[in-house]
């Protein structure tokens, strides 16, 4: 394993716009997803009556279960679970009424999960990106100045990005893809930007240097902290050297197994699990990490690169459910060192394989989707 190297990548051109960056990145949450399996609404249900053969209709409380397929209805006293063949229409309080026959089709799902993001979009605090887009460009003059005359605006809020498609979520409830030629320019808080790999360049520069900064706080912390902490906190240590007369060096290594996906089609390998100890690192020990973005903090468990995007249409899928890979384990592990003086003051700190190497070109998932 190599001990992690920060290099400023000198081979892309960010923009001409200074890089001030208003970027928002505490707010991901991953338990967040933009199509979930589960709706929750207000509404009616219309039975089927079995002996009548007509339909008798109940106000309450309704989730509908997309995964299973099927509704489940609370009246205030009971709980039911129905089928489409169970009932004569479903009603949501601001989604609309459907029969049985459309329940779980293609037009039902869009249209709950549409109207799902549409109440959901004003609540999430992602960056805005504005896309000025036009079939046609046209060019004037106003005030003395050049301008681009004939542009329509479309308004969204960052759901991902890689070098070559953005997708973004509207405040309509749709998710839309963008690449290079579906717009003229776009903007964005502290940006101004031609194409998806400038925005990119602009996002993945500013993610390196908040790692870059991340990882020092992280040092500073740990340098505060006496032996006796960092064994309650990394456990018994597994050497100590003594380097010199006045300085000792004490070194924890800790392994596990990271399980693997192999996927052919792709050519690649992608990792979905990784050390069980660092994630405990992290949901254990907040105070560590206090100000400090999860979504910088061990290579950074909300940037993915399991995103493939089909086509023209806005349709977004995991590779990971792909079928034709397999899974292959291998044994990982990570070390921490310190070197203490005479006085027992840590005066150094060292960590091999605990913070990712920031990679360019992966892409950034902002929100589950």
């Amino acid at each position: 394993m190599k001990h992690i190297i920060f290099v400023m990548f000198i081979y892309f051109n960010l923009t001409l716009t200074p890089i001030i960056a208003q970027l928002k990145w505490d707010v991901v949450n991953d338990t967040i997803t933009l199509t979930p399996n589960k709706i929750f609404a207000e509404g009616s249900v219309a039975v089927l009556n079995g002996k009548s053969g007509g339909a008798i209709n109940f106000d309450g409380t309704i989730e509908v279960d997309m995964k299973e397929k099927t509704i489940f209805f609370n009246d205030g006293k009971n709980l039911f679970q129905f089928k489409n063949e169970d009932l004569a229409n479903v009603s949501l309080n601001g989604y609309g009424t459907f029969s049985s026959d459309d329940l779980f089709k293609r037009f039902f799902s869009d249209s709950t999960l549409q109207h799902f993001r549409r109440l959901l979009y004003p609540n999430l605090d992602l960056n805005e990106i504005t896309f000025s887009l036009s079939k046609r460009v046209e060019y004037g003059v106003e005030n003395n100045a050049l301008v681009l005359k004939n542009q329509k605006s479309l308004i969204g809020k960052l759901c991902y990005i890689d070098l070559d498609n953005i997708v973004i979520l509207n405040d309509d409830g749709e998710i839309e893809k963008l690449q290079d030629g579906d717009f003229n320019f776009l903007e964005t808080d502290g940006f101004k930007g031609f194409s998806c790999k400038a925005f990119y360049n602009y996002i993945f520069t500013y993610f390196e240097k908040k790692l870059k900064d991340n990882i020092n706080n992280w040092n500073e912390r740990m340098k505060q902290m006496d032996l006796e902490s960092l064994i309650a906190f990394w456990g018994p240590f597994d050497n100590l050297i003594n380097i010199s007369q006045d300085k000792r060096m004490i070194t924890w290594k800790k392994s596990s197994l990271a399980y693997y996906l192999n996927l052919s089609t792709l050519n690649t390998s992608r990792s979905f699990t990784r050390n069980n100890f660092l994630s405990n690192i992290i949901s254990t020990s907040n105070s560590f990490f206090e100000n400090i973005s999860p979504f910088f903090l061990y290579g950074n468990s909300y940037r993915t690169s399991d995103i493939s995007l089909y086509g023209n249409t806005s349709t977004v899928s995991s590779s990971l459910t792909i079928q034709s890979g397999k899974i292959v384990s291998k044994e990982e592990g990570f070390t921490f060192t310190i070197i203490q003086d005479s006085n027992n003051k840590i005066i150094q700190v060292y960590q091999e394989n605990i913070f990712a190497e920031p990679q360019y070109g992966s892409p950034f998932r902002f929100i589950s989707f």
